[in-house]
């Protein structure tokens, strides 16, 4: 299985002082006899984090844990740390007792979800050439740990939930409710006859739809962020199927499979909704998912209506979609990106200017966060509604 290419972060953490974690450190400091220091600071964690974590002081999030940890406690936060260099996220010994601070200045409207890793050994340096270490990567899943304090929890990450973390004036809209009228079924991927659970969904009255979606990595919008509750929200009626992954190798094969094969899976997906009476086609999809969406909308124009990408993978085999749709005109698309995705962002800028100039670009957006569910859920129902409008 291909992995994305990995370079080191450009840009410096961005670290800061928190009032909050200074007093404590003072306080600590003060106290000479170890014992003494110790129990004080289990208990200013506890006085810290009694209303929950990160603690936020205007564009201050300072993340908090307390513990045991000989070889530091690695904030892994997505798309600020870096996979490379996961010691720069690691946490400061307050004191050189058990309460582990770390402070960055973020953007106020920035979200991101997160975790921490207590690792056995200590992380080996930086290689800036040597590419994704897999042994220290899988060192750093099994040592996950959850932060106890969060406020709120979105999935996991390795062995731990991931928490929640928002700078003061972020979003706080999560996709949640109940999943009535989804109705559960099989797909068969045309790559490897693989069989994939689907979810089709209709309005309670089954109108006849104004626009079909095909949502990939369909177990995201049906179990954890259920798209459902949105659909029903938009102003004219849709029918949508949400595609299981089958996990990462198989969606990487159905995913960047040929134009074909892309074509069938397209096509077996619309097959459970029935007869759309030829309402246009959105395929909707992130990361790999939203490469999908995009070589769809390039190869069969005539099939897929318009693509929802968020955070495309652009970055496979080279950069070809940018060849082939160079070439060729093709489905109108919408893109978002993090602004802290350093190794996409560029290339997602490049997209949407490809896609300006042939006139086929819907919208382009750039949110203050990372590679991260948490922000697609956040934005994909305005966008759902603005490209169903527009088809």
């Amino acid at each position: 299985m291909l992995t994305p290419p990995h370079t080191i972060r450009p840009w410096p953490l961005p670290r800061a002082s928190s009032p909050l974690i200074d007093a404590a450190r003072e306080a600590l400091a003060a106290i000479p006899d170890t014992q003494q220091r110790e129990e004080r600071a289990e208990l200013i964690y506890k006085e810290l984090t009694a209303t929950g974590t990160p603690l936020v002081e205007n564009t201050l999030v300072t993340f908090v844990w307390y513990g045991d940890a000989p070889h530091g406690v690695i904030l892994n936060l997505k798309k600020v740390s870096d996979m490379l260099d996961p010691a720069d996220t690691r946490l400061e010994s307050i004191a050189g007792t058990g309460l582990h601070a770390l402070t960055l200045d973020m953007p106020t409207e920035w979200m991101g979800s997160y975790n921490y890793s207590v690792p056995g050994s200590e992380l080996p340096a930086p290689a800036l050439h040597g590419g994704a270490d897999r042994e220290m990567f899988g060192m750093l899943r099994t040592s996950a740990v959850e932060d106890p304090r969060a406020r709120e929890y979105v999935g996991f990450l390795g062995n731990a939930r991931l928490a929640v973390a928002r700078g003061r004036d972020a979003d706080r809209a999560v996709l949640s409710g109940d999943t009535e009228g989804i109705e559960e079924a099989q797909v068969v991927s045309p790559v490897n006859g693989a069989e994939l659970t689907a979810w089709t969904w209709r309005p309670a009255d089954d109108a006849a739809p104004v626009a079909r979606l095909v949502v990939l990595d369909g177990e995201t919008w049906v179990n954890q962020y259920p798209l459902v509750s949105a659909l029903r929200e938009v102003a004219v009626p849709v029918h949508a199927v949400f595609i299981e992954s089958g996990g990462p190798q198989q969606r990487q094969l159905d995913y960047t499979s040929d134009a074909d094969a892309g074509r069938s899976f397209i096509e077996r997906a619309l097959g459970l909704l029935g007869d759309g009476s030829g309402a246009p086609v959105i395929v909707v999809g992130q990361s790999m998912g939203g490469l999908c969406a995009l070589l769809s909308g390039m190869r069969h124009p005539d099939l897929v209506a318009a693509a929802i990408a968020q955070s495309p993978s652009l970055w496979w085999n080279g950069g070809a979609w940018f060849d082939e749709r160079s070439r060729q005109d093709g489905a109108p698309a919408y893109l978002q990106v993090g602004a802290y995705e350093w190794d996409l962002e560029r290339d997602v800028h490049h997209a949407a200017a490809l896609l300006r100039a042939q006139g086929k670009l819907l919208g382009f957006d750039i949110y203050p966060g990372g590679h991260d569910a948490l922000w697609w859920q956040a934005l994909l129902p305005e966008v759902l509604a603005e490209v169903v409008g527009k088809v």
